[in-house]
């Protein structure tokens, strides 16, 4: 009796006709519960193009020309030569050379210097920078 009982009262509670299936499968695209595949999504959409919570700032990574762009930034300091420059996720890794004869400390300050400067360039990575003595 506790068991009928039970099952009337959801049965009531739910609202339930019989034909809630076919009212889904009709109804689904005017309540918003279907997404809409075209079949004809073009290549390189990012998830941000294609999930409206996610935001598109329209700055996707491009690792050649975030290379590219790392390589003339150490160039235009001067002081620097670059060597190694890849990437690897959200890491960012930088060899550069430089002509000057430094103690630890100085060669310390160099990598900082040249990391500020990658990072102001840069920001969207971690970067690593070592630099090397000619």
């Amino acid at each position: 009796m506790k068991k009928l009982l039970l099952f009337l009262t959801l049965f009531i509670i739910t609202g339930c006709d019989g034909n809630l299936q076919d009212e889904l499968t009709e109804n689904n695209d005017t309540k918003g519960t279907n997404v809409i595949h075209t079949g004809d999504e073009l290549p390189g959409r990012t998830m941000s193009d294609q999930n409206p919570n996610l935001l598109n700032t329209g700055s996707e990574r491009n690792n050649e020309r975030d290379t590219e762009h790392a390589r003339k930034v150490i160039e235009d300091t001067g002081e620097f030569t670059p060597d190694s420059i890849w990437i690897n996720g959200d890491d960012l890794w930088v060899t550069a050379h430089t002509d000057a004869d430094l103690t630890s400390k100085e060669k310390m300050d160099a990598q900082a210097r040249l990391h500020k400067i990658l990072m102001k360039a840069l920001p969207d990575y971690d970067i690593e920078v070592k630099v090397n003595e000619d």
